[in-house]
């Protein structure tokens, strides 16, 4: 059996950690040692050492804006039908891969995510008059906002792990016996201490699931779900600036 072998040159070390002067332990790998870093990738997501999400967010954005520059460069029809089907085969699942792990919570990063789509809103429908409404052209599209679509997600993933569709563990939804308004399939708030932790997957998605119809939450077809889940609009959790 042929097994795994890591290129010392390849791997470095990245400290999760949220203090000024943190233990710096040299790490070996093949009598080499390996390389501090500040941020590492795995599986597309830029991790960083203090788990703030700012800096893959600044990946994100700036990867949108250049398929974004793309599809300007390359599709000269002003089909509104071509250009918002390229917009949303090209540009943005950019700035949705993986988006349920690291939603951000404060407004400028969602004001700088939401950017790309308005400039994109432009862009399909023709208009770059100063005066005319992006949020209009986005109606007309039928574009919701990067937002919603990031609640919805995270609230999709949360319903499949109650119906066990995927494979991650349920420990820390903790069903709420006695629920005094709303559905009865709500989970305990998780208590958090940083806004790291607030802003990671389960203390928001609990949060907005919580909030979903009665009706919604009890379906247990997954079609049936996924379209009654896009007819309806997901509350946002507490923003920051």
């Amino acid at each position: 059996m042929w097994g795994m072998s890591f290129n010392p040159s390849k791997c470095n070390v990245v400290r999760i950690t949220r203090k000024k002067k943190p233990l710096k332990l040299p790490y070996m790998l093949k009598n080499e040692e390996l390389e501090s870093a500040a941020t590492a990738g795995y599986l597309g997501v830029t991790i960083s050492q203090d788990l703030s999400w700012n800096t893959h967010i600044a990946k994100v954005i700036a990867k949108g804006n250049r398929a974004l520059g793309f599809l300007r460069r390359n599709i000269n029809t002003r089909s509104v039908t071509t250009k918002s089907n390229a917009y949303n085969t090209i540009v943005r699942p950019t700035l949705e891969y993986a988006a349920s792990v690291w939603a951000p919570g404060y407004k400028t990063l969602i004001s700088a995510l939401e950017a790309v789509q308005r400039r994109a809103a432009r862009y399909v429908s023709n208009d770059y008059r100063r005066r005319e409404s992006v949020t209009n052209m986005m109606l007309k599209l039928g574009w919701e906002s990067l937002e919603e679509r990031r609640n919805k997600s995270r609230v999709s993933v949360i319903y499949k792990i109650v119906n066990k569709l995927i494979a991650i563990p349920d420990a820390q939804l903790v069903r709420n016996r006695a629920p005094t308004r709303g559905h009865d399939l709500k989970f305990h708030r998780i208590a958090t201490r940083t806004n790291y932790h607030k802003d990671s997957f389960f203390p928001t998605a609990i949060s907005l699931w919580n909030a979903l119809p009665p009706d919604l939450v009890k379906l247990k077809d997954t079609e049936h779900f996924r379209k009654a889940l896009n007819k309806c609009r997901v509350p946002s959790v507490m923003l920051r600036f």
